[in-house]
């Protein structure tokens, strides 16, 4: 377990380092501070040249370089003072996720076809029309590029197997600076509700560390996505608070690490279009936009030499090329991937078009055999619709008290995770609705935990719970 911490803390510390020269490329001052949220810039930076250099050579010539550059640039910005980081939480939160993971196996998913996505950006240039060997290698999602470039062993431990690792605890570490108030920020409270929320579920599973953290030392893409979800929210509402430079540039890369990760949150690009729009053109003409919609061009692009379609498995962006997969195949792969989510859980009837994807015969089956048995989902809308009424009479006395009051945007909010549930009703399986759901009910239960602004609930209230849960 030593040998894997350390590992996992060398990944963290390469992150932190291209962290730290991607937001002084941006910015470019000398005083310039990084602080633990930043950490999206290297993700970000990372991702983007992964996807670039798989174009022209396999990522495995490149692994050792990347990662010696990271751990430089690392300690050159910490020996110019420029973190801004409680590395000792850091160090901590590290140690306790790798504690809880260390027994778990590789999931399912990630043993049928993420590994094999991994090793073939390690070990191949970007290959046209692999998805003719196999639909699923023509999943063109960014997290699997950024895979590649890190597949790399130490004393038997590949750091793709602590990708997700580090970003939790990144995530996590994010409750851990100074002015961190519940009570005054709907954002903070957002974020701590979410946290605790993820933990609380997983504790009382039956099962191990529960469905979220069960996948926690896996190379896979679902809790990926929802913890990038659950940040991107995170930032729009701090852009709504704050409204600093700095907070727009890390949601900008959010939802485009989000989408580029994981299309079927396609919806979170709303939240996206109503900064925009609030915006001044500053926020049009900047240097994080264009490195956005260079990086998402040369995500389209390999998506097209994967498959032939601008994003797979949609045939109705398929182009007619050489390599392009046959339309029907696509239109079959994405027709059985919907299917499949909205089956009964003894998959009796995914291959009856008629019955799941024609009509809504499998609404009720679903909404028993599913629904109802599988905690998270039953216990969640649950939550939410007592958060729902809770609201709803704070709505209705606000005419009465001129003390309380919601902001529209908060409702706003409360649309589109609702727009994103509809959307995950195409393929209505709980991993793919992790960031969604959890957003929802952290919001509307922070919503009214800052409503009453209870005295008690600080931050160090909070610390303590979160601190019996760990």
């Amino acid at each position: 377990m030593l040998i894997t911490y350390l590992n996992l803390l060398a990944l963290t510390i390469c992150i932190l380092g291209y962290t730290a020269l991607f937001k002084r490329l941006i910015f470019y001052k000398v005083n310039l501070k990084i602080y633990n949220i930043d950490f999206i810039y290297g993700y970000s930076l990372l991702i983007s040249i992964s996807i670039l250099l798989n174009f022209f050579l396999p990522l495995k010539h490149i692994t050792l370089i990347f990662l010696i550059l990271g751990y430089i640039f690392f300690f050159y910005f910490l020996l110019k003072k420029f973190y801004v980081i409680n590395f000792v939480t850091l160090l901590l939160v590290c140690f306790f996720l790798i504690f809880i993971s260390h027994g778990n196996g590789i999931s399912y998913d990630s043993q049928l076809y993420h590994l094999q996505t991994i090793q073939l950006n390690n070990n191949y240039k970007t290959i046209f029309g692999i998805g003719n060997l196999q639909p699923h290698y023509g999943m063109n999602s960014s997290w699997h590029s950024f895979l590649g470039l890190i597949n790399y062993n130490y004393k038997n431990v590949n750091l793709i197997y602590l990708a997700n690792i580090s970003l939790f605890a990144l995530f996590i570490n994010e409750l851990f600076f100074k002015n961190f108030d519940i009570n005054k920020r709907l954002s903070n409270a957002f974020l701590a509700l979410s946290i605790l929320y993820i933990f609380s579920y997983s504790y009382f599973h039956p099962y191990g560390n529960g469905t979220i953290l069960n996948n926690l030392g896996s190379p896979e893409a679902d809790t990926v996505s929802m913890v990038f979800f659950i940040l991107a929210l995170y930032l729009f509402l701090l852009n709504i608070e704050s409204k600093t430079i700095n907070h727009f540039y890390l949601f900008s890369l959010s939802i485009f690490l989000i989408i580029t990760i994981k299309i079927s949150y396609i919806g979170i690009f709303l939240f996206f279009i109503y900064i925009i729009y609030n915006k001044n053109k500053n926020y049009y003409f900047n240097k994080i936009n264009f490195f956005i919609l260079i990086s998402t061009l040369l995500w389209f692009v390999k998506s097209i030499f994967l498959t032939g379609c601008l994003i797979f498995p949609i045939k109705q962006s398929c182009i007619k090329t050489s390599w392009s997969m046959n339309f029907d195949s696509v239109e079959s792969y994405s027709k059985i991937i919907q299917s499949f989510a909205r089956d009964t859980p003894l998959r009796a009837k995914f291959t009856d078009f008629d019955f799941t994807l024609n009509s809504y015969q499998w609404v009720i089956p679903w909404f028993k055999e599913y629904f109802l048995n599988t905690e998270f989902l039953y216990i969640s809308f649950l939550i939410i619709i007592i958060n729902i009424i809770i609201l709803l009479v704070i709505f209705f006395f606000k005419n009465y008290n001129n003390n309380i009051n919601i902001e529209n945007t908060y409702f706003f909010v409360i649309v589109i995770l609702f727009l994103n549930l509809i959307i995950w009703m195409r393929a209505p399986e709980i991993r793919f609705g992790y960031g969604s759901i959890i957003s929802l009910v952290s919001l509307l239960s922070a919503m009214i935990l800052i409503k009453f602004k209870l005295k008690m609930i600080n931050k160090f209230f909070y610390y303590i719970v979160i601190l019996l849960s760990f």
